[in-house]
């Protein structure tokens, strides 16, 4: 079994909340920009904990979300 790490909670998160943060992209900069969106994920959203299920994040509001892996 592969042990989840840090930056494959990353990816798997960008890929499968993909719709989630091309939202929260467009309500705070006025434009979706799919060339910009791994930055702005990475700039605006921090991973708090994950595991083989779920991933737990928040905004830089310290508003927190939770991911269920599919």
């Amino acid at each position: 079994m592969n042990k989840l790490t840090y930056e494959k909670a990353w990816r798997i998160l960008e890929r499968q909340a993909r719709q989630f943060f091309l939202k929260s992209q467009k309500r705070q900069t006025g434009e979706t920009n799919e060339d910009k969106l791994h930055d702005f994920i990475r700039e605006k959203f921090e991973i708090v904990e994950f595991d083989e299920n779920v991933i737990i994040f928040c905004d830089e509001y310290e508003q927190t979300y939770e991911h269920d892996i599919v």
